[in-house]
């Protein structure tokens, strides 16, 4: 199964977000830091363990945006394909992993078909 189609059906699951960790602040952004640094190699799992630990955050997000389900799930997907795009670009950007990847809410989500 290809990556997108794991996160694909993922994105309809929203997992828990940052609070749903045990680890302090700090260590979380590190520990998010460190799968994005994989992810940018073309490391899958790390970018799943990404996915699983800050989609439940970023899928709110969305739907507080959208207003709307099936968009917010939409727009949560695109925001997740273009993260593992510019994945090898988050430790240059001088945000947190969680920072970087809301910040994507900022640019146009394509329309759900």
């Amino acid at each position: 199964m290809s990556l997108t189609a794991e996160f694909t059906a993922e994105a309809r699951r929203p997992q828990q977000g940052a609070e749903a960790t045990s680890t302090s602040c700090a260590g979380w952004r590190e520990h998010l830091a460190h799968l994005l640094d994989r992810a940018g190699r073309g490391d899958q799992d790390a970018f799943l363990a990404f996915y699983d630990q800050t989609s439940g955050v970023a899928y709110r997000a969305m739907l507080q945006r959208y207003d709307d389900p099936q968009t917010a799930e939409a727009a949560t997907h695109a925001l997740y394909v273009r993260a593992w795009d510019l994945a090898p670009r988050q430790a240059r950007s001088g945000l947190s992993p969680l920072a970087w990847l809301l910040s994507g809410l900022t640019d146009p989500i394509p329309k759900a078909c």
